[in-house]
This record gives structure tokens, C-alpha cells and sequence, in this order.
């Protein structure tokens, strides 16, 4: 193996064993920077929420860079959820005091907008071109909180300034500033940070070689190895600025530990992370080959055989003394393979009950209610209604609710305006609309952290057709909580009501990427795509039917109540959009059964531990609801959902005329760390089935439980 490097300086190679029989070895080098006088520096600046905290750090940066290199060029274009037109700073220190006085902190943080800024590509632009002759200067902690990472391509030297280590994704940072630098914000050390490392080019008949570059060290770059045992005693040859240095790779003199592996292993999927996506099997087969948490990787607790065959990993020796791990695994992937039959002819079974259902609902309703009546025992009620919760209800008229500020839309759907009564939206509804976005910000100092008031100043302003702050103040709610689903849901929930299709997308493909196993992610995705779709799009009704059927794979409810109700949503897909059975990869076709309803009424929310229940009152009164689920219309809930992020829906195949009345209710919620509202999306559709579908969605948060909301009418004349 040989090495054509340019470094001052070689330090003592170290070796050990690793714990794949490998060896790995580290290579440490010295090299001198050499510090350059940029020309032109852009500098991209974060200005998410959580980039807030720091801005007086960022300025004292700014300002030395300024005073360090005042005959420079220098840009800032801030970014958030968006890029900001960059502003040209002149030479003067008060300028760039005056210019920062004005940044607004707002926002979550999507570092996708850099990209077309820092990769080496054709110049697309005038804005491409002159960043691509600056250096970049880059503030943020690199934390992105909107959809999936995508910075494949990023080549171009960055410098990056992070606030805190323990806050920052250190990773992505050393992944993007490999070709620059990288230091903390309270390092003030301008010109010692643009530098520049003689280039160090590695030769290798190994792919195993890597060249790390390490920061605020005197070993700026490490020559990282892994050797097959077999391979030992190997040469290692490194030419340093034309005099050669040879290495000898042995086992004869092991350091303890087993960091060296780490190192090179965590090294190995750095540099993917900034398209995790593209390279998911990757990360996950260095993650588990190298025992590393990824985003796709946790660290499992196996302490027995019986484990390690559960989760399909490779025991070592000790736990398998005789060997039986295989023929263990192989058994165990038969029984969940005939388990997977069983649960899809139960499924069937349950299908085929709301087919006999449809023949004839009123009839059907009818004898039910009749056999109700007769019934001595509530428990035995309950044994005849699947899933369904105790109640002493009987249905009887309950008191009309009065519904005020609705809006008309199509069908004869009126939703129930969202009118929170707090004291922030009082002071934003006073406010003149031009007004608004400051009112809003000074009421944030009071509630930054309160995922309710970012979402319901955000409808706010969606509902004045102000679409670009709304959304950027409701990506606030992901940049609180990255890594919170029920945080991600929320956000993509309201997008989708104000049909803000491509960036509820983004949320709603990272909440897959990140629980794939749940059939809800399929299920949102499925139910997105098919609203997005139209006649030119039918690439997103193959995804959307594809994405439904494998949420039905997914549902391992007791009740099947989660596939059951698609089933029925991709049955709407196939009859609407006319889809061909044939293209649904694995469809079993008995599911196949087309319905239309006059009216049909679902329901899901952002928190599984939460039991929300939705209540229909009909013309007549009757209150079709968990404890009464058959009405005398015909009208049928067929299932209640006490657990998961729903859905529960409400059908009905031929609606009388009259009034029909929409309503959710809050009615427990057994988790022990509750992350603000649960959030309720409601999907309301008329002509269900026909080419005349008309669908209408609205968003509601309830933050208590017993809390209850006023939803929506539908008129049917």
C-alpha cells in the first residue's frame, strides 16, 4: 500500500484487533496550515429558532472577521425555512452591527437550502456563481428539522462556526466543513481559521483506507486502516513531500481497546450522512456490523440465544455453544410467516363483515339494534361489539350544538372555524393584519416553547392567505422537537389542510423514513399522495396505492381497525382513479369490494396514547358515537379506536336529508410525558366512491382530556 501525502510530520502508527477479527490501525499526521486573506466571503446564516440563543456569539464572530479581513468582500444570506436575498456588508463594523440588529429568528432550520450554494456543480445562476468564488462561511448547528437531509454533492471547502458541541450535529458539521475548518463560536481566533491543508492524496489496493480530518488538534488529518488478519504482516508506505517512511502492520504489539475500530467505523458512514436516504443499507450494515447508533441503528440488549434469534442477529460463540442460532432463526421466520397468514384471513373475515354490512345497511342496522334491545347483559354487548368501549349511552337526542363563523365549501361541508380564545390570539387579532408577524413576535417571548401557540397563530395567518409565514412559523413546532413524531405529524396535519402538499410531504416522508414499521406513516402518505394526484400524476396514485396496501400489511391491531379502514381507502383509489389491481405489488384481490357513501367522516391524531372519539349527530338527533355505533339511518361507526393515532370513521351509504353535525372528544390519554396538544385531522367526504368525490379537511387541537370540538356541518339537501 502506498501513500503520496505532503505532511510535516508522521507520528507512531497504532494498532488493534478488532472486534471482527480485523485489525485496525491509525495513522496520526502533522501537518501546518497555511493561512489565507479570503477575497469574498458569503456567509449563510441560520436563522431557525434554536439559532436564536446564540446571536450575540455570532455577531462578536462576524465583527472580528470584519475587523481581521477588512478589505474583503462580504455577503449574509440568512435561511430558515427559506433563503433570504444575501445583503452586501460594507467595511464598516457599525454596518454589520446595523445589519444584524434586523435579523429575525424565526422558523425551522432546512439546511437543504445551502445546497445549491456549496456544491460544485454547472453554475445555474448569478447567485450560484458568486457564491461558488467565495469562501463559505457557514453559522448553524446543523441541526435540520425539515423532511430528509439531502446534501449529496457538497464539495466545496466550508467553514462552519457551531454553538455548542452537546447541542450540534457534530457529524454532518466535520462532514461539511472536511475541505474547510470547523470551530466553536466562542473562538475567536479568526485568523489562525482560514487555512488551508496541503491536499493528501491516499493510494490504496484496500478500500478500507480512510483520510480523517480532525479539528482544533494538532493532528489535523489521520490515515485511518482495516487489515484482514490474513493480510498481516502488510507494508504500509507513506511518500511526505517526496521522502518515503515505510510502516509495518503487525499483531505483534496490540494497543487494548477496541476505539480505533469505532473510529474508522464512524468514519465510514460519516460522510453518508449527508444523504442518509440514498444510503440507508449501508448506514444500517456498518451500524450493526460495528455496534454504532445511527439514524436507522440502536443499540439492542441481547441476553440470551433466544433474543439474538428474535431480532435476527448473529449470536457470537458464548451464547450459541452448540451452534443452533440457524436452525433457531429458520423456525422462528416460519412461525411469523404462518402468523402473517393467519392475521391476513382474519383480516378477510373482518373485511367481509362491512361487505355483508353495505348490502344492506339499514336492514342490517335495523337487526342489530333489535338484538341490542333484547339483550339482557351490557357484557355480553360487548362480547357482540367488537372493541367496543362500556357505556350506558342508548343514543337519545342530545342538545344541538350551535355553530358559529363557518366558511362554505363544496358539497355543502361548512367547517368550524378555528377561533382559540388565549390571550396571544386576541393580541394578533387586534392587531392590523401588516401588524400581525411583530405582534406575534412579541407574543413569543411568552410562549416559545408552546407547540399550540406557533399552531394556532399559523392557521392564523394561513386563513389570510399569508401561506409563507404561516408556514414558517409552524415549522417552529419541528425545530422544538426534531425528533417527536407526534411534532412532525402536527406540522404535516395543518399543512394539509391549507393543502400545502410538497412541504407536508417533506414531513410526512421523514416520519416514514424514521418508523417505517408503523402501518400510520403508510397510511398518511398513501391518503397525501392520493390528494396531490391528478389526471398528468399517475406516478402518485401508483405510490399512494402502494403505500396503502402496505399499511394494511403493517396493522397488527386487535381489531384490524387501522387496515380495515383502508382497505376501504384503497378500494376508493382503485374504483376513482380506475387503478389496475395487477400494479399493487403482493395485492391479494379477494380485498377487492367497491362502495360509495353519501357521506363519510374520519378521524386521526398525533399521539398513540391518547383515546380520541368522533360523534356524529344526525338530522333526527340519534348521536351515532363509541356507545352508540349503529344508527337508524343506516349510518355505521365501525370501530373504537382506544388506542394508536386512530382513525375512526363514520359511513354512511345513503344520508337522508338535514343537518349532520361533526364532533371530536378528547377522552383519555394514558401517556406518562405528554408533548403539548393532541392534534385531531379530520377528513370529511361527500359522493365517497364516485367521480364526484368532494373531500374537505380541517386541523383541531384539544389539550385536556374531556376537552370536546365543534367540527364541521354538512348540509344534504
Amino acid at each position: 500500500m502506498a501513500f503520496n501525502l505532503k505532511p510535516q510530520k508522521v507520528s507512531a502508527l497504532q494498532v488493534q484487533s478488532g472486534s471482527d477479527e480485523n485489525i485496525y490501525f491509525r495513522l496520526p499526521l502533522h501537518l501546518n496550515a497555511a493561512p489565507f486573506t479570503p477575497e469574498n466571503i458569503l456567509v449563510l446564516w441560520d436563522t431557525s429558532l434554536s439559532m436564536k440563543a446564540y446571536h450575540v456569539q455570532y455577531l462578536a464572530w462576524l465583527i472580528a472577521v470584519r475587523r481581521e479581513f477588512p478589505a474583503a468582500n462580504i455577503r449574509v444570506q440568512l435561511f430558515s425555512t427559506d433563503n433570504q436575498q444575501p445583503v452586501n456588508l460594507t467595511t464598516s463594523v457599525d454596518a454589520v452591527k446595523s445589519f444584524a440588529s434586523g435579523i429575525v429568528y424565526d422558523g425551522a432550520s432546512d439546511l437543504n437550502n445551502i445546497k445549491g450554494l456549496v456544491a460544485s456543480k454547472e453554475v445555474a445562476n448569478e447567485q450560484v456563481a458568486s457564491a461558488q468564488d467565495s469562501t463559505l462561511l457557514l453559522f448553524s448547528d446543523a441541526t435540520h428539522s425539515v423532511g430528509l437531509l439531502d446534501l449529496q454533492g457538497v464539495s466545496a471547502p466550508v467553514y462552519a462556526v457551531y454553538p455548542d458541541a452537546r447541542t450540534s450535529n457534530m457529524l454532518l458539521l466535520e462532514t461539511l466543513a472536511a475541505k474547510g475548518n470547523l470551530t466553536r463560536v466562542n473562538n475567536l481566533s479568526v485568523n489562525e481559521f482560514f487555512s488551508v491543508l496541503d491536499d493528501v492524496d491516499v493510494k490504496s489496493k484496500s478500500n478500507n483506507i480512510l483520510v480523517k480530518r480532525r479539528f482544533d488538534t494538532k493532528n489535523p488529518i489521520e490515515i485511518l486502516g482495516a487489515l484482514s488478519k490474513d493480510d498481516l504482516p502488510s507494508s504500509l508506505v507513506v511518500n511526505i513531500d517526496g521522502e518515503t517512511k515505510e510502516f509495518l502492520v503487525t499483531d505483534g504489539n496490540l494497543l487494548e481497546g477496541k476505539s480505533i475500530q469505532y473510529q474508522w467505523a464512524t468514519n465510514k458512514i460519516q460522510p453518508l450522512l449527508i444523504n442518509p436516504q440514498q444510503h440507508k443499507q449501508a448506514i444500517i450494515d456498518a451500524g450493526m456490523k460495528h455496534s454504532i447508533v445511527t439514524p436507522y441503528t440502536s443499540l439492542l440488549v441481547l441476553e440470551n440465544l433466544d433474543d439474538y434469534v428474535e431480532f435476527g442477529v448473529k449470536p457470537p460463540a458464548l451464547f450459541d455453544p452448540d451452534n443452533e442460532y440457524d436452525e433457531l432463526r429458520a423456525e422462528h421466520v416460519a412461525q411469523e410467516s404462518k402468523a402473517k397468514r393467519k392475521t391476513r384471513e382474519e383480516l378477510l373475515v373482518a373485511w367481509k363483515q362491512r361487505v355483508a354490512w353495505y348490502e344492506d345497511p339499514v336492514a342490517f342496522n335495523q337487526q342489530f339494534l333489535k338484538e341490542k334491545k333484547a339483550r339482557e347483559s351490557s357484557a355480553l354487548d360487548e362480547v357482540m361489539v367488537t372493541g367496543a368501549r362500556a357505556s350506558a349511552s342508548t343514543g337519545d337526542s342530545v342538545e344541538e350544538v350551535v355553530v358559529q363563523n363557518l366558511g362554505d365549501f363544496d358539497g355543502g361541508i361548512k367547517v368550524v372555524a378555528w377561533n382559540p380564545d388565549t390571550p396571544y390570539m386576541k393580541a394578533i387579532r387586534a392587531a392590523p393584519i401588516e401588524k400581525a408577524y411583530i405582534t406575534y413576535l412579541q407574543q413569543r417571548n411568552e410562549y416559545v416553547a408552546n407547540m399550540s401557540f406557533y399552531m394556532d397563530v399559523a392557521k392564523y395567518f394561513f386563513d389570510n392567505k399569508q401561506s409563507e409565514i404561516a408556514y414558517k412559523i409552524l415549522s417552529n413546532i419541528s425545530e422544538l422537537m426534531p425528533e417527536k413524531m407526534l411534532a412532525q405529524r402536527l406540522v404535516a396535519y395543518t399543512l394539509i389542510e391549507y393543502q400545502q402538499w410538497e412541504p407536508a410531504l417533506l414531513y410526512l416522508n421523514f416520519v416514514n423514513e424514521i418508523v417505517p414499521y408503523e402501518a400510520t406513516s403508510k397510511r398518511d402518505l398513501a391518503v397525501l399522495l392520493e390528494r396531490m394526484a391528478t389526471s398528468e400524476t399517475p406516478g402518485l396514485i401508483a405510490q399512494s396505492a402502494n403505500y396503502y396496501w402496505q399499511s394494511i400489511l403493517l396493522d397488527d391491531s386487535f381489531q384490524h381497525d387501522l387496515a380495515i379502514t383502508t382497505i376501504g381507502e384503497l378500494n376508493n383509489l382503485i374504483q376513482v382513479w380506475n387503478v389496475d389491481p395487477n400494479s399493487i405489488s403482493g395485492f391479494d384481490q379477494r380485498f377487492i369490494s367497491a362502495m360509495e357513501f353519501d357521506l363519510r367522516v374520519v378521524i386521526s391524531w398525533t399521539n398513540d396514547q391518547a383515546d380520541m372519539d368522533l360523534h356524529l349527530h344526525e338530522p333526527d338527533k340519534t348521536e351515532v358515537y363509541y356507545g352508540n355505533r349503529y344508527s337508524k339511518s343506516g349510518a355505521w361507526l365501525p370501530f373504537d379506536n382506544t388506542s394508536g393515532f386512530g382513525p375512526e370513521e363514520y359511513l354512511l351509504k345513503s344520508a337522508g336529508k338535514g343537518i349532520y353535525k361533526v364532533a371530536a372528544d378528547f377522552y383519555s390519554n394514558s401517556s406518562v410525558e405528554t408533548f403539548g396538544p393532541v392534534t385531531v385531522h379530520v377528513d370529511i367526504y361527500r359522493n365517497y366512491g364516485r367521480k364526484n368525490q368532494v373531500h374537505k379537511a380541517t386541523t383541531v387541537r384539544l389539550d385536556n382530556e374531556k376537552d370536546a370540538s365543534d367540527l364541521a356541518e354538512i348540509t344534504v339537501h
